[in-house]
């Protein structure tokens, strides 16, 4: 989903890749600095180093060329730092919870009275509504699914496949908010005809890595220390290198917690 972090984050990437690759060059440029001194008739080229000025003669244009270029790089590096600073601090402020997202949630007891009007069946208008997605790493969403939408692993296109064979009303990465007034954005939110109740669905693709794992585990413990219990409206997957997740497990999952 579009939204200006998400414009903001894809922004800070090209900066980033963009200073990596001037400081690869910057590196490369012979030591100095270009002084241009000029008069109407004449100009002249020094080179300053250490304190000192050196005299570049005009047969060697090539080597003031890179000093040229050299100050230019400089430059934009410095606007490059500049424009870095200012996406990152953007972010840093745009992760906090907007103060009305937690009102677009049907689950709120203020949502039908405020979106009344639009729709009389509040799961369907909370379907069509637009979201609050993860606008971190937006570049990682490459694996498009045939419901159009663009995921982070090939086994969260299988899910979203699965889901949307048996039409299910689901959003991918949409902000939940904890009343601490901390979020995450649970890989899915998916209405549930079953138990007419959304259940959120979680899969941890690399469990076979210490530090990912240890994550996943805090974060369950969050889940649970905010009332989502698993296998009741939290749905928990796993898998590892040697462990796949795969297409018979995730429609029996489907059968039981979402078909009637």
């Amino acid at each position: 989903m579009t939204n200006l972090g998400q414009i903001v984050n894809n922004q800070l990437e090209m900066v980033k890749r963009e200073r990596n690759e001037l400081e690869r060059k910057y590196a490369q440029f012979p030591p100095g600095k270009l002084l241009i001194a000029k008069d109407r008739k004449w100009e002249k080229w020094y080179c300053s180093f250490e304190g000192k000025r050196t005299l570049i003669p005009k047969k060697e244009k090539a080597y003031a060329e890179q000093l040229a270029k050299k100050r230019y790089c400089d430059a934009r590096l410095k606007d490059l730092q500049k424009e870095q600073a200012a996406c990152e601090a953007y972010l840093r402020r745009q992760r906090q919870a907007p103060a009305s997202a937690q009102y677009r949630d049907p689950a709120n007891p203020y949502w039908s009275l405020i979106f009344s009007e639009q729709s009389t069946d509040p799961v369907q208008q909370w379907y069509r509504t637009t979201f609050m997605s993860n606008p971190e790493y937006p570049e990682q969403r490459i694996h498009k699914a045939s419901s159009g939408h663009f995921l982070r692993s090939k086994s969260e296109v299988l899910i979203d496949e699965m889901l949307s064979r048996h039409k299910l009303m689901f959003h991918y990465e949409e902000m939940l908010i904890f009343s601490d007034g901390s979020y995450y954005y649970p890989d899915f939110k998916i209405y549930s005809p079953k138990t007419e109740q959304f259940i959120i669905w979680e899969h941890f693709g690399k469990m076979d890595d210490h530090s990912y794992a240890v994550k996943t585990y805090r974060k369950i413990d969050k889940y649970i220390g905010n009332g989502y219990l698993p296998q009741k409206n939290l749905l928990l997957t796993f898998e590892t290198k040697r462990s796949p997740l795969d297409y018979e497990y995730v429609e029996m999952l489907i059968e039981k917690f979402f078909v009637k």
